[in-house]
């Protein structure tokens, strides 16, 4: 379902210190906007009439919609989320 590009982890062992900052940040955007994701597809699915059948077409645009709202909202500041998460694991370095 998930569309999201993730870098692989060895990718990071090698990155140059410098780099890390950004990783982190690109890492808490990430989750910040997979869990608005989530949030969002949860609130669809709970609103939507059981009686009345979405065809796999309008589902995947929705899917979509919601990704892409999802990302938009994590790149702006979102829910607060991957400014703490960021702070957290700038700690652990």
């Amino acid at each position: 379902m998930n569309a999201m590009a993730t870098a692989p982890a060895s990718a990071s062992a090698h990155a140059a210190p410098s780099s890390i900052p950004g990783e982190i940040r690109h890492a808490a955007e990430q989750f910040e906007a997979l869990f608005i994701g989530q949030l969002l597809h949860s609130v669809r699915e709970s609103a939507s009439d059981d009686s009345d059948d979405d065809d796999d077409t309008n589902s995947t645009f929705l899917e979509l919609a919601e990704e892409q709202l999802a990302q938009a909202l994590s790149a702006r500041g979102g829910l607060g989320m991957a400014t703490m998460v960021m702070k957290e694991l700038g700690k652990t370095q």
